[in-house]
């Protein structure tokens, strides 16, 4: 800040007139003066701050013969001068020393914006305000999206269909699947698969991070859209594909300190703050978990975590996926 402030008093001593073309500098009687206004080859100079009786120089936009006048007053006559490395180092000098005068005011506003801040987070992160936010999205999604999602989603439509908007797990229950984009295609598709066929919202498909970085958003939509297909030889917005949760959040992998993939974890007395938020958050508490890594089917791993954990809602199920 301090040297952005002498690099403007430098810009403005070298530049005191009222137009920026410089052509030359004249001796002044005081460093103090500055050039307050050129008329023709009249230069008129003003005292600006204490004078200490130093010799000066100021720059003006006029060449050649011109008379100086000193607080109205006529003081002599005189030839402008070329610009020099030294006069440069004296400017520079002296935006300095005047910038040790300069004392940057607190901002007087201060407490009444962080009030003003506190407030509008409040409001915010209130569970109304988390109401709304909800509500219009279910809003936006039916109202403008309906064509598109049932597109995708074709099977959502269908009388009769065996799809539940809700499985066998309890509400404040989870089971999060941690995968990556690097590991074999036929391994996240069998997953994938697996969990569409249980029909529950509350087991999740979780990446760390976009594919190819956050950059690029198509290749992370376009593993999502691969990875949901039913048939794999199906191309275009019209194929068929497994209605499973699939989310980018770091914030999960961090919580469960989770080191490598593929791995599942069954957490149980999930209870976020805030809806529509990543329930790797710190407001987000968790009764237990149970995590178990290696390639095998999700069958298998969540009937390992049923026997450990003797889970009612996993043996549930497993029976009636």
């Amino acid at each position: 800040m301090l040297r952005w402030i002498q690099c403007k008093l430098a810009i403005l001593l070298l530049f005191a007139t009222p137009a920026f073309a410089s052509n030359g500098y004249i001796g002044t009687p005081d460093e103090c003066y500055i050039v307050s206004k050129v008329d023709g080859n009249d230069v008129y100079l003003k005292a600006a701050g204490s004078c200490k009786g130093i010799p000066g120089r100021a720059y003006v936009d006029v060449s050649g013969n011109v008379r100086v006048f000193v607080d109205g007053a006529f003081w002599k006559e005189e030839e402008t001068q070329s610009l020099s490395i030294p006069d440069l180092n004296v400017t520079l000098k002296k935006s300095q020393d005047l910038s040790k005068a300069i004392a940057v005011p607190d901002n007087q506003f201060k407490e009444e914006m962080d009030k003003a801040a506190s407030n509008l987070n409040n409001l915010y992160r209130s569970p109304e305000f988390q109401g709304r936010i909800t509500a219009e999205q279910e809003r936006l999604k039916n109202e403008l999206f309906s064509k598109q999602m049932a597109d995708y989603y074709p099977d959502d439509k269908k009388e009769g269909s065996k799809k539940e908007t809700a499985g066998n797990l309890s509400q404040d229950e989870r089971i999060y699947l941690f995968i990556s984009s690097s590991m074999p295609v036929n391994t996240i598709r069998n997953y994938i698969a697996s969990i569409a066929r249980y029909h529950d919202k509350n087991i999740i498909v979780v990446l760390r991070g976009f594919v190819e970085g956050m950059s690029k958003i198509g290749p992370t939509a376009q593993f999502v859209a691969d990875a949901q297909k039913v048939n794999q030889q199906c191309s275009g917005a019209n194929c068929e594909r497994y209605n499973v949760n699939i989310v980018v959040d770091p914030l999960l992998y961090r919580r469960y300190a989770i080191t490598n993939v593929p791995a599942v974890v069954y957490a149980r007395g999930v209870n976020r703050s805030l809806p529509d938020e990543s329930e790797g958050l710190p407001g987000t508490t968790v009764a237990s978990n149970t995590t178990v890594y290696g390639d095998a089917s999700l069958e298998y791993i969540l009937d390992l975590i049923r026997r450990e954990t003797g889970s009612k809602s996993l043996a549930s199920l497993a029976v009636k996926r």
